[in-house]
């Protein structure tokens, strides 16, 4: 994926890049991250070129750290981060506290 999205990216033409962290497990905004540090410090590419669009207010697993839904909402609550009923459907919260967290 990392190399896809570079080459694609160093085609020319592309600086708009749609993610969410719900994508590929967590994985999505990973390999995104990855791929800008290598633009910036590798090839000479200025932050400040792409713009970066993601979703926020997700509640999800993380494949590579074997996280799920339900631990992340107990180190959420037991954190004070959010309350249990700022939580909806034991997936999704909008509240600012948990948007900081996810950023």
């Amino acid at each position: 994926m990392f190399r896809a999205i570079t080459d694609t990216i160093l085609s020319g033409g592309v600086n708009v890049i749609d993610t969410c962290a719900l994508y590929r497990y967590g994985k999505s905004e990973k390999v995104i991250n990855a791929v800008l540090n290598y633009l910036i410090k590798e090839r000479g590419y200025a932050r400040e070129e792409f713009l970066v669009s993601t979703k926020c207010g997700y509640i999800q697993n993380d494949i590579d750290s074997n996280l799920k839904e339900t631990d992340f909402i107990r180190i959420l609550t037991e954190d004070n981060i959010v309350k249990a009923e700022e939580i909806v459907n034991e997936i999704h919260c909008v509240h600012p506290n948990f948007l900081d967290f996810s950023v």
